[in-house]
């Protein structure tokens, strides 16, 4: 675990988020903390694309995929480890958005009770965010390209920006498109992601030209 902790370490990355979770507080309106966690609902994805997205072709960076595909006994309890490690870094920066946003109100002396609880928030902000970055890693390590997981998943985060308000159990906004009844869509996204990154296990066992040798096979086979 501590080495997978070191892999992922990422000075840039890590100050990018950080840098946006608490941009989103202060230089959004968010003057209710229904307002706060629609907004964060929107936003904070861009964070799980960022930590997700690579976890699964780390070792394609020193260009030794080969040798750790070779080596590696056990690649799926490595990418689970790695996924947890970001997935604890993602609540991180979750509550310390939350945290922000109520020192902000302290300022303002805006500060009332509300109906949204910080577990509600969590899970809100947490769904739609782990949804879209498993869909990144999961597609990083399929097509064994990291950029082809960024594109993919920002295109699909922000298709569902401009369409939040569409009722859809593909939608990662459940909570904007209906704050009355999101509880079943957000379980569905859930469900959702828990399969995703299944597939992404699968696919940290197989070699780095799987989808290659896929492609190069039919092709044989259909001449």
């Amino acid at each position: 675990m501590k080495l997978q902790a070191k892999l992922l370490f990422s000075p840039v990355k890590w100050l990018v988020c950080l840098a946006f979770v608490c941009i989103i507080p202060i230089a959004m309106y968010v003057p209710t903390y229904f307002d706060f966690v629609n907004v964060s609902t929107i936003y904070l994805p861009f964070v799980g694309i960022v930590l997700f997205s690579d976890i699964a072709i780390l070792d394609k960076g020193s260009s030794t995929e080969e040798i750790a595909y070779l080596s590696s006994r056990k690649p799926i309890r490595v990418l689970l480890q790695r996924y947890l490690i970001s997935l604890l870094l993602l609540l991180i920066y979750i509550l310390l958005a939350n945290g922000v946003f109520r020192i902000m109100q302290q300022f303002r002396g805006e500060m009332m009770i509300e109906s949204i609880s910080l577990f509600t928030y969590i899970l809100n902000v947490g769904g739609g965010s782990l949804l879209i970055g498993a869909m990144a890693m999961t597609i990083t390590a399929l097509i064994n390209n990291v950029y082809v997981g960024y594109g993919f998943s920002i295109v699909y985060w922000v298709y569902w920006n401009i369409n939040c308000l569409t009722e859809a159990f593909i939608n990662p906004f459940p909570f904007i498109a209906n704050p009355t009844f999101y509880q079943m869509p957000l379980a569905v996204i859930y469900g959702l992601t828990l399969l995703i990154i299944i597939i992404a296990c699968f696919l940290s066992g197989k070699s780095p030209f799987y989808l290659n040798d896929k492609i190069r096979k039919w092709f044989i086979a259909n001449k």
